[in-house]
Parts: structure tokens; sequence; C-alpha cells
């Protein structure tokens, strides 16, 4: 629609402009101060890294970043450091994690997606995931057990079917 367009365009102008006003800004100045423990045990080492603001700069014209804070390490940590001192182990705990995949996208979550960032328009957007699935990229599964949800509406099966890529889809 002309009103997606135009701001669509307000936004474009706006990120150029402000890209050009953040080159002529002056640097972002971040002090980072680094420390690293060796351990008496195991060959470990361990290393903490703070951050200090001391000029923002173009951070503030061209906003692109994560909120910049201060996330100084202890005082007390540095000063010992500093002079040579040891810092006492308090305690050490060994645990085994996995990482977990993100949770599967659902064919509702795809589309708000694409509707967020202007792909297709209404009335071809569904048809693109059905090309995906035709073409064997993907493949389209319900959420948990749709048996126990007879004669639920058809959103509901869109919010509970879950994308899984096929191996033809993973490979590209």
């Amino acid at each position: 629609t002309l009103a997606r367009q135009t701001e669509q365009a307000a936004n474009l102008y706006d990120l150029i402009s402000r890209t050009f006003l953040a080159s002529l800004s002056p640097d972002c100045v971040i002090e980072t101060t680094s420390l690293t423990l060796e351990l008496p045990f195991g060959g470990c080492s361990l290393q903490a890294i703070g951050y200090r603001v001391q000029q923002r700069g173009w951070i503030d014209t061209l906003p692109i970043l994560p909120d910049v804070e201060d996330t100084p390490l202890p005082t007390a940590m540095v000063a010992a450091a500093i002079h040579g001192q040891g810092l006492q182990v308090v305690d050490v705990e060994l645990v085994q994690r996995s990482t977990e995949p993100p949770p599967r996208l659902t064919e509702a979550a795809l589309l708000r997606l694409m509707d967020a960032h202007g792909i297709g328009t209404d009335a071809t957007m569904s048809a693109h995931i059905q090309h995906i699935v035709d073409r064997g990229y993907a493949r389209i599964k319900a959420k948990g057990d749709t048996d126990q949800h007879p004669g639920a509406p058809d959103e509901w099966f869109q919010v509970h079917r879950e994308i899984h890529p096929t191996s033809l889809g993973l490979a590209l």
C-alpha cells in the first residue's frame, strides 16, 4: 500500500541521514579492563572483562548497538590484581549443561515475521510457505497432540503447526 511504502521510505531516509550524521560525530570511546586469573589447579584460567563508557559519541546519533552501559570490574578485584595480591577462590562448582536449539517456528510466527519485514503481500505470504513445502525444503507438523483438539478452528492449527526443515532444506 502507499502508506506502507511511504513509511518504508521514511525509515530508509532516517537510516541514511543518521548514518551520515554519525560519520561526522565524535568517536565512541569505551575503556576496557581485562583481568585474567590463573587458577592453581587444573591449568585453568578465568578472564573477566569490564567496560566503562567514556564518550558515547556517534552511538547517540545512530543507535544500532544495544544499550551501551558501564559494566566495570569490581574495584577491589582490580586493585588486588594491580598490587600483585592473590585473590582467594571461594567456591568451585563443576556443572555439566548442554544447549538446546530454539523452538521451531510456527506458521503463524513466520507469517508475522514476513509481514514485519515486508516479504510478500497478505495474499501471497501463505503461498510462499506452501511453495517451500511443495519444493521439499520443509514440512509442517502439528505441535503436540492434535487428537486432543477435535473440531478446533483452523486458526488453532495455524498457530500450532511447526515448520521443520527437510534434509534438502538443510543442505541449501
